[in-house]
């Protein structure tokens, strides 16, 4: 068979090397796929590795490796393929995702956690020139820097200051519990925090029982705002409160707040793996309930629940932001945007 005749041949079992780029045909009749040695991949399954990154033959390299060599998983060192294509779609660094993965497994992460957390970092190095998603480019200029994390509504992430477990404010919390239903209560301390009570209906009423609270010395330092660890999070209308509350840094695995960066974004001990978890700001470790992993607009953490709006109260302001289990519903999507 002269060379024409099989390069034709070649083009017409594989067809996607000759049109998608090098890493198609750094995979397509190359690397097999399984342990059985077929090296025909079905097209959508090359495209889905190479998503991103068509032009770089790194996901092809680390999709070799991870599956014939001798990666471990975390439970030995046969791979199912669909997972490896998972860890290394749209790599330009094979050796480093690589790297990556096996750091986390070594940290105690379950592999699944593993490879979110490699996406994150994949996904945020290409996306670092599109959306200076760096942690030092979001502090130039939530100013103070940062993003909105917002809801499928359309709000945001607050935090609410008055809403602290050890609080002097107690008093306060307790006016407004009695005078008010949760969803306005929720408001107005947001409001007494950040924006001086200009919320809706009832307004005038909430901010007369806060002066009257004040003047009688019941609350005193309430109208600080202090961030301490412990502060709840609901959502609230982007930009209606003092930016402090609402502008958050993507740093890895961590959301940082970005007014106090040693402060995050976690799950209350105890509680990271329930249905309906308490979600506060509290100091920044190392720790499965403060360990975010972004992927498909969800946000998962390390005990595999996710970042979840009450369902009733999605479209609210007030609504409580919870844990829940991951079931990709409207109100477990999130997105960073530019304040």
């Amino acid at each position: 068979m002269t060379r024409k005749a099989l390069s034709i041949l070649v083009l017409a079992a594989f067809p996607l090397a000759a049109h998608a780029g090098a890493c198609a045909e750094a995979v397509q009749g190359e690397i097999a796929w399984n342990y059985e040695g077929t090296k025909r991949w079905n097209s959508d399954n090359v495209a889905r590795l190479c998503r991103t990154a068509e032009r770089s033959r790194e996901p092809a390299r680390c999709f070799e490796q991870v599956m014939h060599g001798g990666v471990d998983w975390g439970g030995g060192k046969r791979w199912k393929w669909s997972n490896a294509v998972a860890l290394c779609r749209g790599t330009r660094d094979a050796a480093g995702t690589i790297e990556c993965f096996r750091n986390r497994i070594s940290s105690g992460l379950h592999w699944r956690e593993a490879i979110d957390a490699c996406q994150w970092d994949i996904n945020s190095a290409r996306r670092t020139g599109d959306e200076s998603g760096s942690a030092a480019s979001l502090m130039a200029g939530a100013d103070i820097g940062g993003r909105y994390l917002k809801a499928v509504s359309g709000l945001c992430l607050t935090l609410n200051v008055f809403d602290q477990p050890n609080s002097r404010k107690q008093k306060l919390k307790k006016a407004f519990k009695k005078a008010f239903d949760p969803r306005e209560h929720a408001k107005a301390l947001a409001g007494a925090a950040g924006a001086g009570l200009v919320f809706g209906p009832g307004g005038p009423e909430m901010a007369a029982t806060i002066t009257s609270l004040r003047n009688a010395k019941k609350v005193r330092d309430a109208w600080k705002g202090d961030l301490i660890h412990g502060t709840g999070v609901t959502l609230m209308a982007c930009g209606s409160v003092d930016q402090k509350f609402q502008r958050f840094e993507r740093n890895g695995r961590f959301i940082r707040v970005a007014a106090k960066p040693d402060r995050c974004i976690k799950a209350k001990q105890g509680q990271a793996a329930d249905n309906g978890g308490r979600v506060q700001m509290g100091d920044c470790k190392r720790q499965k309930r403060a360990a975010w992993y972004y992927n498909d607009a969800a946000l998962r953490n390390g005990k595999g629940k996710c970042l979840d709006v009450h369902a009733p109260q999605r479209d609210e302001e007030g609504a409580r932001v919870q844990i829940w289990s991951c079931n990709r519903a409207p109100q477990q999507k999130w997105r960073f945007l530019e304040p």
